[in-house]
């Protein structure tokens, strides 16, 4: 798995391993065409499928409901903590 998440021997994941798949999967929604194609489309599931999919991809096994919902509320703690 990427940036070192996966299982340990006792077949639980890693402590760091939600931090580096948010951490990819930020930098994956912040991509300049991402961000164009959210703003673009009516409908964005398949955006977010295809999110999912690089994640999976980099070893991850995230849905594009997964991915959704972390972004939502990552933006939601950002703006609280922004205040």
């Amino acid at each position: 798995m990427a940036d070192g998440c996966g299982e340990e021997a006792s077949g639980q994941k890693t402590p760091n391993c939600g931090y580096y798949e948010a951490n990819f999967l930020v930098e994956i929604w912040a991509d300049e065409e991402i961000q164009r194609q959210l703003s673009a489309m009516g409908r964005k599931n398949n955006i977010w499928e295809n999110i999912a999919a690089k994640l999976n991809n980099n070893g991850y096994k995230p849905t594009a409901t997964y991915c959704k919902t972390k972004i939502h509320n990552l933006e939601q703690k950002y703006k609280k903590a922004k205040i």
